[in-house]
């Protein structure tokens, strides 16, 4: 069975570092058997058809093609398309973020531990917004991305979970290649 997958490589072409080139990435990718491959920006937003029964299970395998094909050991959490659409659709914050690039969805590998929902949901980090779904923090950060609190690793050293966060514009792009 196959299905079309989102898979987000963690902290890949940032900064100078974990570089994979995504030409590359892609043909390795579609050797591996994934087709319709598409990457969005360097940073490595993933679209593929993925040859597998599970969205994790297509997860591990785009893990294992990034590691053989050069050498970068990162994170990935993966969405299928319907689960895209799902959270593009929900949006809690759409009424109050008017620029893409500062309206930004943190993908989280497992849900927040309740103590640290709590925290985020009674903590006051104004001016940015914050609204909790399941296995996503959609944030407004009016000031920009660099003034976000808490950070993906903030939520990864407290939760135990892998996060990675892609602005507004990014979603976009990546809903229309579904």
């Amino acid at each position: 069975m196959s299905q079309r997958v989102v898979v987000f490589p963690r902290g890949i072409n940032v900064g100078g570092h974990n570089k994979v080139p995504m030409p590359a990435l892609r043909a390795d990718l579609a050797n591996a058997g994934f087709s319709d491959v598409i990457t969005i920006l360097a940073s490595g937003n993933i679209v593929v058809t993925a040859p597998c029964a599970s969205v994790s299970e297509a997860e591990d395998r785009v893990r294992d093609v990034i590691f053989h094909s050069s050498g970068t050991e990162v994170e990935c959490l993966s969405r299928s398309a319907e689960q895209m659409r799902a959270i593009a659709g929900y949006n809690p914050l759409g009424e109050i973020a008017d620029d893409g690039s500062r309206h930004l969805v943190t993908f989280l590998s497992a849900p927040l531990p309740t103590e640290l929902s709590e925290h985020i949901a009674a903590g006051d980090y104004s001016p940015n917004v914050h609204a909790l779904a399941e296995r996503e923090m959609y944030s407004w950060a009016p000031d920009g991305v660099k003034a976000l609190k808490p950070t993906d690793k903030t939520l990864m050293s407290a939760g135990g979970i892998v996060a990675t966060t892609r602005n507004w514009n990014t979603v976009e792009k990546i809903i229309a290649a579904l």
